[in-house]
């Protein structure tokens, strides 16, 4: 069986930093040797939908695989209608973060859609594809496929979301087809010396923030990895590619500080030239001086904090589970025990944000000394605290349609959550404001030319001139 597989044009993926989609990797691996497997990845190849389904169209796959995200779902939509009208036969199975939050209505308004994977893929992916060996599966063929979203007979089933119960049974994830030698595309900062690898050494974070939507793809609480067994895949990386930084995806490493400790450990004795950072940041509060000073012995010399918000009240608001006073001494805790630098995520557009809970955000941001910011708005994850609320409420049905620019991502959230907002004609200057206001500080501007990416930094420039150039609100 010829199998594709996919990570599709992005609206909000594409303005940041883009790393190789790793867990098309895990998958391709499931089922290569028995298949023929290629991953295409429009946002590092800057495919349109329609170019990305003539692509697929040449290629002709007997199954298609594509990662869904919410954020990417007009372009999926377009991709998927082009695809079935030039090849019928096609499968179709979409698998991420949207499907796991929002199964049956996804196949209910993709009809192109022919099945969803809920969860983890690793074990129901190939189960689907030796049922489609099969020939015309029957419904009960299906069932036994665990996570999978299917037709039967008018009705649309929802199977039970996968999780991997013991990360160290994972084959390597296939490295050819992802041409991971591309990568980072659309970095703004650099980060580290190449060869770049990325890899996971656990899943899930044992928090409950509201906006966060990880649990419905990788369950409550954290499952971990031996750490030998990612040790010896860091030693894979750096025998056969030479890889001198590293890029853990993982949701919240430091979750169990003597697993952290002993995986740190075995970085620092192993790989002592090799460096690394946590590409969707660290939680401040698991952090202590021992922790801190193993991170900067191991490789570690940047890592984003999610800090989120500048205003006590919204912290609390959105579960954060933390005080503005914790997030000072954490910081003050880093700079004191190590020379790692630091910088924040924060979020605005937050549902019951007002427009002072903006600017303190704002300022926390620059008053926190940090080395980088990252402002997003907030996105309405399936499956997240906030989401099951807005749902609880009546307040959304249909979050297809929405091409979460900046624009669009306030204006989504602002109405599912029923919540006060400031006017969006405010919040898009504001967004631009906060990036100009932290950039602007001269102890960064004078840093600037060491540190800037010049191929990022054009990218960026051309992500506020298109991020703002949008029409009033509706």
């Amino acid at each position: 069986m010829r199998i594709l597989l996919v990570r599709p044009p992005d609206p909000l993926l594409q303005r940041m930093s883009l790393w190789p989609p790793l867990g098309l990797g895990y998958l391709a691996a499931t089922v290569q040797g028995e298949h023929e497997v290629e991953i295409l990845d429009c946002l590092a190849e800057g495919l349109d939908p329609a170019t990305a389904a003539a692509r697929i169209v040449s290629w002709r796959p007997d199954l298609l695989g594509i990662s869904l995200h919410t954020q990417s779902w007009v372009a999926v939509r377009e991709l998927l209608r082009r695809v079935k009208r030039a090849l019928p036969a096609v499968v179709t199975v979409a698998g991420g973060p949207h499907i796991s939050g929002e199964a049956a209505p996804s196949l209910q308004k993709l009809p192109e859609l022919d099945y969803g994977l809920r969860g983890e893929a690793e074990e129901s992916f190939p189960a689907l594809v030796a049922v489609l060996e099969e020939g015309a599966p029957s419904g009960q063929a299906l069932a036994s496929v665990p996570g999978l979203v299917f037709r039967d007979e008018g009705t649309i089933k929802v199977g039970a979301a996968t999780r991997v119960a013991d990360l160290g049974t994972l084959p390597r994830p296939v490295r050819v087809p992802l041409r991971e030698d591309r990568y980072p595309v659309n970095q703004l900062f650099r980060l580290g010396p190449g060869p770049h690898g990325i890899l996971g050494a656990s899943r899930g974070c044992p928090e409950a923030c509201s906006f966060c939507g990880v649990q419905a793809l990788h369950g409550q609480g954290v499952r971990l990895r031996p750490p030998e067994d990612v040790l010896d895949e860091v030693g894979e990386l750096v025998q056969a590619r030479g890889v001198r930084t590293l890029l853990f995806v993982d949701d919240n490493i430091t979750a169990h500080r003597d697993w952290a400790l002993e995986l740190f450990g075995g970085l620092a004795s192993r790989f002592p030239g090799v460096g690394w950072s946590p590409v969707h940041g660290l939680r401040l509060d698991t952090l202590d001086a021992e922790l801190v000073r193993a991170l900067e012995a191991s490789g570690c010399s940047f890592f984003y904090a999610g800090i989120e918000s500048g205003s006590q009240r919204m912290l609390e608001l959105v579960r954060k589970g933390c005080s503005l006073d914790d997030v000072r001494a954490r910081i003050a805790l880093v700079r004191r025990h190590s020379r790692i630098q630091i910088g924040g995520f924060f979020i605005l557009g937050l549902p019951g944000e007002t427009l002072g809970d903006v600017i303190a955000t704002i300022r926390f941001a620059r008053s926190l000394r940090l080395d980088r910011a990252v402002f997003l708005p907030a996105t309405l994850s399936p499956g997240s605290p906030l989401h099951r609320e807005a749902q609880a409420g009546g307040r959304i049905d249909d979050l297809s349609g929405q091409d979460y620019t900046v624009a669009e991502g306030y204006r989504l959230i602002g109405q599912a959550a029923g919540r006060t907002q400031p006017p969006l004609a405010l919040l898009r200057p504001l967004h631009l404001a906060a990036y100009a206001g932290f950039y602007s500080q001269p102890r960064l501007l004078l840093r600037a030319p060491l540190e800037l990416s010049p191929r990022g930094l054009a990218q960026a420039l051309r992500v506020v001139g298109s991020t703002f150039r949008y029409p009033a609100d509706r």
